[in-house]
């Protein structure tokens, strides 16, 4: 059984000092609610997203998102790291 999460699309735009655009975050939240767990993906890396939760994460969510995309990175004491790949 997969878990099912709520999904926000997010769109930052970050503006130099004269005024033009210095970088542009489009990426998708993924919360897994009952676990706490929040994932990322930006939609210029469509394969890939990272799980912002440091510890074991459980089986629906990993099953969920390696149902989506092709590599799973995690966070942790030494940055990110990929912790499954298709």
């Amino acid at each position: 059984m997969h878990a099912v999460p709520t999904i926000e699309h997010i769109r930052e735009i970050l503006w130099n000092d004269d005024g033009g655009i210095a970088e542009i975050y489009n990426h998708l939240i993924y919360r897994f609610e009952e676990s706490g767990i929040i994932a990322r993906a930006y939609l210029d890396d469509p394969d890939k997203v990272s799980i912002m939760a440091v510890g074991p994460v459980p089986d629906p969510v990993l099953a969920y998102l390696k149902d989506r995309f092709w590599r799973i990175d995690q966070i942790g004491a030494q940055g990110y790291r990929t912790i499954w790949t298709a």
